[in-house]
């Protein structure tokens, strides 16, 4: 067995997040593993943070951490440096996949530096919107950067810490961290393993889709611009 953190980024989770931390960290428990769960509050509108402080008391080896701002890719970057163990796991609050993907990646986390949950390649229940603005978004990265990652999602995505300490000052504080992430490792050569995972998410996004998916495509043009730039952060650190 081998210790791992688990990270789950929270915006307004004040109805769920009770619930979803019990229930992770009862799955944990069972396994005989050492564990950490660490939640981070970005900017959240409602008492998110205030009822995380409440099971910070109540349960074992856990976090409640915080930023001042909505940023979940900084908050994912602040969950990742403050992680005590070399395993990270990321999750959604909400647990929509299956939990079983936290015992593959610890299976393969010794063999790769990230391992992607990709919805693609597994079962997924989600409303045609969402799935068909993913296949798009997921061609142009294809046909761009001849990517084969099938899941950028932020969900189900597990790393070596080690090999993605050095960028984390330089992703991007939304939510393209986990393509831009993807691309850097790769690039330096770094191993990627992608697992297919179940998913069973019915609930709205918190983000707004439409802008949402002009903000992830206007990022896809700008990494691909950074690339050809000898003096961006892709190039630079290795």
């Amino acid at each position: 067995m081998q210790m791992i953190s688990i990270i789950i980024p929270v915006y307004n989770e004040s109805e769920i997040l009770q619930q979803s931390l019990l229930k992770l960290h009862q799955y944990l428990s069972q396994k005989n593993r050492p564990f950490e769960i660490i939640t981070v509050n970005n900017g959240s509108g409602d008492d998110t943070q205030a009822k995380a402080l409440v099971m910070e008391k109540k349960i074992n080896n856990y976090r409640a951490l915080d930023i001042p701002e909505k940023s979940v890719g900084k908050a994912f970057a602040k969950g990742v440096r403050e992680a005590r163990y070399d395993f990270v796991i990321s999750l959604d609050a909400d647990l929509s996949v299956d939990l079983a993907f936290i015992d593959y990646a610890e299976g393969l986390l010794p063999f790769a530096d990230m391992i992607v949950g990709s919805k693609t390649l597994g079962q997924q229940k989600r409303s045609w919107v969402r799935v068909l603005g993913s296949q798009l978004y997921l061609m142009v990265t294809q046909i761009l950067f001849h990517m084969t990652i099938t899941d950028f999602s932020m969900g189900a995505k597990a790393f070596r810490r080690q090999s993605i300490l050095p960028i984390l000052d330089y992703i991007d504080s939304w939510t393209a961290y986990v393509f831009e992430i993807c691309t850097w490792l790769i690039k330096n050569k770094k191993t990627v393993l992608q697992i297919g995972v179940q998913c069973n998410d019915q609930r709205p996004s918190h983000f707004n889709i439409w802008h949402e998916g002009f903000y992830r495509y206007w990022n896809l043009y700008r990494v691909w611009k950074e690339l050809k730039q000898e003096d961006s952060w892709f190039n630079k650190i290795k």
